[in-house]
């Protein structure tokens, strides 16, 4: 996973996922779609705004497998891509989360896969163990 700026974001796509703003009790839903210049303008601010993007997470279901989470932290917004098809899949794990039937209507679950990659363990350095590295959003659940 790693950082991105507008200009490695494709707004081409269609995606699945949410972009929660600071001052709206449920998250902008989309699914299937493309992002518009507003949406867009909140995950990239040029300047500090508000309201402002919390949290997002879209997933857009090509060949590979786009992954980006936004966060905003400090009043900075934070951008991360993955591309899952770039990793072997039995390094993930599926998950899937129930939500808050208040905030996510008719959403039932989302569904994420965490990434595990093998690494040097710390007391014995010979030895490898597997360690969860970080957690992709992989759409919505048809049912939790």
């Amino acid at each position: 996973m790693k950082k991105i700026e507008q200009n490695n974001f494709d707004a081409t796509l269609e995606y699945d996922g949410y972009l929660w703003l600071s001052d709206a009790p449920h998250p902008i839903v989309l699914k299937k779609q493309k992002l518009s210049s507003e949406h867009l303008s909140g995950i990239f601010p040029e300047s500090p705004q508000i309201p402002f993007i919390v949290e997002g997470y879209l997933f857009a279901d090509t060949k590979e497998k786009r992954s980006v989470s936004v966060k905003s932290i400090d009043g900075i917004t934070r951008v991360y891509q993955v591309n899952l098809n770039e990793f072997p899949e039995e390094s993930f794990t599926s998950e899937t989360f129930f939500v808050d039937q208040a905030r996510f209507q008719d959403i039932p679950g989302i569904k994420a896969v965490q990434y595990w990659e093998s690494k040097p363990d710390i007391l014995q350095p010979e030895y490898h163990t597997q360690t969860p590295t970080w957690v992709a959003f992989c759409g919505f659940a048809s049912q939790p």
